[in-house]
C-alpha cells in the first residue's frame, strides 16, 4: 500500500486519484477522477471526485485525503 504524497503536490483537474477517509491511512477508494479543486469556507484546499472502481465520496472531500495513482 502506498499512501505518501509528494511534500507539495495538490490535485488537479483530470488528475487520478486514490481517496483515503483517515488522512495518512489505507485506500478506502480507488481511480477517481478530480473534477474540480477550491477551497471550503475555512480555505482548506478540497477536490471533488468521480468515477473509479467504487462509489466516490459525496460532496468534496479534504485535498490531504488524496493521494495521485502511480
Amino acid at each position: 500500500m502506498d499512501n505518501r504524497r509528494p511534500k507539495h503536490w495538490m490535485p488537479r483537474v483530470g488528475d487520478a486519484v486514490d481517496y483515503h477517509s483517515i488522512i495518512g491511512g489505507k485506500i478506502t477508494s480507488k481511480s477517481h477522477i478530480v473534477t474540480h479543486v477550491s477551497t471550503d469556507s475555512a480555505g482548506q484546499p478540497v477536490a471533488w471526485l468521480e468515477g473509479g472502481e467504487t462509489k466516490p465520496p459525496r460532496g468534496c472531500v479534504h485535498c490531504d485525503a488524496l493521494t495521485p495513482v502511480p
